[in-house]
């Protein structure tokens, strides 16, 4: 997988919703597809699967995505998990009269205790999802390249022309912010986009009183949808921006 370049940062910038998450987007998918298509056998990836018990919840979901994953790699993929599950979840334990006679009771407490233990780290994920290990990796790539941008005056209006971060990314950017300038780009784009969201928040509101529903939506018919992106990142699925 490629490392992001200022040509991807800016082309994300142009499309709606955080650039970052854009591009992260891209790459999990990007990994997801290669590891079910060409690298399903590739014996430490399938450790770390094993070791998941498979994806996390939003990248397993990811699989069943249209043009995203492929059938016989998920099975291989997850007969392998539930194999290491099995040899893992213990056998059923004796209920017979006499292991539940007094002098026995205590052992078959203590036996009871021990498999229930050794049932929940069966079912415990003991690993990372390869896909999330990822998605961190490209995240910290591609704010790299945006903090270098920003520090260059011929590239710094890059931010300017996207709909801004996320929270979550916003706050990696800050944490990588080292200089007045970045300092600055970060909050100024990021207060102009939030403040527009909150009055298009407001507006919605308004237009949702029964005094005022006469008024047709307009941008801030959707905004509700915004800010949960905002709010949390992810996956974008809105159309992308007229020229």
């Amino acid at each position: 997988m490629a490392d992001p370049t200022f040509s991807d940062l800016s082309e994300a910038c142009s499309q709606p919703g955080c650039p970052i998450c854009r591009l992260v987007q891209r790459a999990v998918e990007h990994f997801v597809r290669h590891m079910l298509y060409e690298n399903v056998n590739d014996i430490p990836l399938r450790a770390q699967l094993r070791q998941n018990l498979g994806l996390c919840h939003t990248h397993a979901w990811l699989i069943l995505e249209p043009d995203m994953g492929d059938a016989l790699g998920t099975a291989i993929i997850y007969n392998d998990v539930f194999i290491n599950i099995l040899r893992h979840l213990p056998e059923p334990i004796d209920q017979s009269p006499k292991m539940l006679q007094p002098t026995f009771l205590q052992r078959f407490l203590r036996t009871l205790t021990e498999r229930v233990k050794a049932a929940r780290q069966a079912l415990t994920p003991q690993g990372v999802c390869p896909a999330c290990k990822q998605q961190d990796i490209y995240a910290h790539l591609s704010l790299a390249v945006l903090i270098k941008a920003l520090q260059d005056e011929s590239k710094a209006d890059v931010l300017a022309k996207s709909d801004g971060l996320c929270l979550s990314h916003l706050d990696q950017a800050f944490s990588m912010a080292h200089d007045i300038p970045v300092y600055n780009a970060l909050v100024n784009v990021s207060r102009t986009r939030y403040e527009t969201l909150q009055g298009e928040l407001a507006e919605f509101i308004r237009k949702n009183d029964y005094r005022f529903r006469g008024e047709s939506f307009g941008s801030e018919g959707d905004s509700w949808r915004r800010a949960i992106g905002v709010s949390v990142g992810g996956r974008w699925v809105f159309p992308k921006r007229e020229e």
